[in-house]
């Protein structure tokens, strides 16, 4: 899935592109792999993208263990 085109991926891109891929994300993996400070506020960013873009997913915030992951949700159309 590809958000805009241009020639270096942004942040929100790669992001997407990783979790497209069926990966969930922890804020710990984020910040490590991607350099995202606040995921929250970045997951907000790639949710108004997905949806500027008429893309069909949706961002899912889950906990398991006390740690949470976002992950990808084929989203039903309204």
């Amino acid at each position: 899935m590809i958000v805009t085109k241009i020639n270096r991926p942004t942040k929100i891109q790669r992001i997407c592109d990783y979790m497209a891929q069926g990966n969930a994300l922890t804020p710990g993996q984020a910040r490590s792999r991607f350099r995202v400070n606040n995921m929250r506020a970045t997951m907000s960013d790639l949710q108004e993208a997905m949806d500027r873009f008429g893309h069909r997913y949706s961002v899912v915030r889950e906990t398991r263990n006390g740690r949470s992951y976002y992950r990808l949700r084929t989203a039903t159309r309204r």
